[in-house]
């Protein structure tokens, strides 16, 4: 997935000036007790634009944990699995992550996805009991 958060260059320059708005207040004397160094920057100078923007592209990561790009429904033409999280039109292939959640969830995006991960073990796991019960009789 890219999230392309330096493709509009008006993100880059709101990223530029909040970088050195960073830098300002780290500098602060009453900061001194608390900022070392600032890591990764050895190279940058920050009047560069152009060195400000390569330490940014190095820097820059998401924080938040994407979700419902495959997402599950009912109808194939509004989602991509199925309620036992089998993939539309593709056997024997099913999806158990952040990307079959179908709308943003107010929970800690991880428990949930420890849940579906828990629930589609459990239905694996059944699944296989019974065809390993059905081969021996």
């Amino acid at each position: 997935m890219r999230l392309d958060y330096l493709a509009a260059p008006a993100d880059r320059i709101r990223l530029r000036e909040g970088l050195r708005l960073a830098y300002r207040i780290a500098a602060d004397e009453d900061m001194h007790g608390y900022v070392q160094r600032v890591l990764g920057a050895d190279d940058l100078s920050l009047a560069d634009d152009a060195s400000v923007d390569r330490y940014v592209a190095k820097q820059v990561q998401t924080a938040h944990h994407p979700s419902g790009t495959a997402a599950m429904s009912a109808d194939p033409g509004s989602g991509v699995v199925d309620s036992t999280w089998r993939v539309f039109g593709t056997e024997g292939l099913r999806m158990a992550d952040a990307s079959i959640i179908p709308s943003s969830v107010r929970a800690s995006t991880n428990l949930t996805c420890m849940i579906i991960g828990e629930r589609v073990a459990r239905l694996l796991a059944g699944t296989a009991r019974k065809e390993s019960v059905v081969e021996r009789v």
